[in-house]
């Protein structure tokens, strides 16, 4: 099973520090999971996914991520809240011009639970709509591999990635809940596609038994949001992993 960090991009702070800390963490990673995960085995696999929420522009961040490793395979994850179509548009030129092809897209939480609760969301276009805009070369870029994020808890989510499978989703990510539906999960499974579950690191309740979970379902593997701030406590991030609390 994979595990990948998902890791969103700073408010502030030192930026070289934070580069840093992002390739220190990589390297930890590497080091300590040689050994299982709450009893799974996990394999780290060069793999980091860059997410731009509230914080500095995620492309600059990849850039330089980019010019400074060569063995890491990038991730860019946005989400619908905050771009209209034309400023997508704009950053899949700029991510075809970095050489990076890998995009998460999400629709994102309400400002309402955000620190911007007065901010107007946008939500132009759906997940849906943009992964069929991307794959039909509506938008002149049909190379990109779309990472989908989705629930898996109703009917409507099976329907939605019935959807997102035939429009050319390239794989799904599901945001973990206790509510998880063993039937939607199955759904995802029959399209062959590689699949996901999503955490965010300081959910402590979810953390227990996460990896045993994912496993269960038959996920390819964990990804886990981590804030910037949480970064520079890499090592007792990775410890907690370890034992689920």
């Amino acid at each position: 099973m994979e595990l990948i960090p998902q890791i969103e991009t700073p408010s502030g702070g030192d930026y070289p520090a934070f580069k840093k800390a992002i390739l220190d963490f990589a390297e930890s990673l590497r080091t300590r999971l040689e050994k299982p995960l709450q009893g799974v085995e996990v394999n780290y696999v060069d793999r980091l996914i860059i997410e731009q929420n509230d914080g500095m522009n995620g492309l600059v961040l990849l850039k330089d991520l980019k010019e400074m490793v060569k063995n890491i395979e990038l991730s860019f994850a946005f989400n619908l809240r905050d771009k209209n179509r034309i400023a997508i548009f704009s950053d899949l030129i700029a991510l075809r011009q970095i050489g990076i092809k890998n995009i998460i897209v999400s629709e994102g939480a309400h400002p309402l639970k955000t620190r911007f609760k007065g901010a107007k969301p946008v939500y132009d276009i759906d997940v849906l709509s943009l992964t069929a805009m991307i794959k039909k070369g509506e938008i002149n870029h049909n190379d990109f591999r779309v990472g989908a994020v989705t629930g898996a808890s109703t009917l409507a989510d099976g329907v939605r990635i019935k959807k997102l499978d035939k429009t050319g989703a390239d794989e799904f990510l599901v945001n973990y809940s206790t509510d998880m539906d063993k039937s939607v999960i199955d759904l995802i499974k029959e399209t062959g596609k590689p699949f996901f579950i999503v955490s965010e690191e300081g959910e402590n309740d979810f953390l227990k038994g996460l990896f045993k979970k994912a496993s269960g379902f038959g996920a390819s593997g964990v990804i886990i949001k981590i804030k910037s701030r949480d970064l520079y406590e890499q090592e007792k991030l990775i410890d907690k992993w370890e034992k689920g609390r």
